[in-house]
């Protein structure tokens, strides 16, 4: 596919924020990844977001245990959840200006809703376009890794990171669009309670936990649950 020189030129400026050369990515490739699905009769950025969902997935496991080894693979994977979240991705898009360089359908143009979702779905995209074109992890975390240091640095601060079951939520929610379940019951006495958990998700039990109450046997079998999920991500 040509490039138009008219287009040419905001390709390669975009890719200067990235701290690339003009001919660090194909061009034909780069322009797909910042074309919406709602465009018609020309290639879009869905195939290219699928691959960079899991190019992003990589780079913040390795991220994480490159910079934070002493953390639990259970912190790991609650970080992960943040890292790799719609909102983070869309937040890194406004600091890149990603939407100036987007295409845009007339229905996505008139759809402000789905804006978010548009910049975290396009700077996926952007990821496996980057990755196809050099199938080199370290050109990307060049740049990429800034922001996962600031974001990390940023939930450390807040008292919710060891919230496993919101991080599972999230997750739950980005890969599957649907919610986990929790099946309760208590299993001590009145004189020394004590609780067990188990989650499930598409009918299938993914994690165990127990506690002194209800509360702390939940976050113990999301964060089972999670650190789970994450790995198996990874590894698919």
């Amino acid at each position: 596919m040509m490039i138009s020189p008219l287009r040419r030129g905001p390709l390669q400026r975009f890719l200067g924020r990235l701290g690339y050369p003009p001919d660090g990515c194909d061009l034909a490739l780069l322009d797909r990844a910042l074309t919406h699905p709602s465009v018609q009769d020309r290639p879009h950025n869905d195939r290219l977001e699928f691959v960079g969902d899991s190019v992003l997935g990589l780079i913040a496991v390795l991220f994480l245990q490159e910079r934070y080894p002493q953390l639990s693979v259970g912190e790991w994977a609650a970080l992960k959840s943040k890292l790799v979240s719609a909102e983070h991705l869309a937040r890194i898009g406004d600091r890149l200006g990603l939407d100036e360089f987007l295409i845009l359908g007339p229905t996505a143009k008139n759809d402000p809703k789905t804006a978010r979702s548009r910049l975290a779905d396009s700077l996926e995209a952007v990821l496996g376009a980057l990755y196809l074109h050099s199938q080199d992890l370290s050109r990307i975390r060049a740049w990429l890794d800034d922001f996962l240091v600031t974001e990390v640095e940023a939930l450390q601060a807040l008292p919710a990171l060891g919230n496993y079951k919101v991080a599972l939520q999230e997750w739950t929610q980005k890969h599957w669009k649907i919610l986990p379940e929790y099946r309760d019951r208590a299993i001590g006495t009145v004189q020394a309670p004590r609780f067990a958990s188990t989650v499930w998700v598409r009918d299938r039990l993914w994690g165990e936990g127990e506690g002194p109450n209800l509360k702390s046997a939940q976050q113990e079998a999301a964060k089972v649950t999670l650190a789970l999920l994450t790995q198996t991500d990874t590894l698919c």
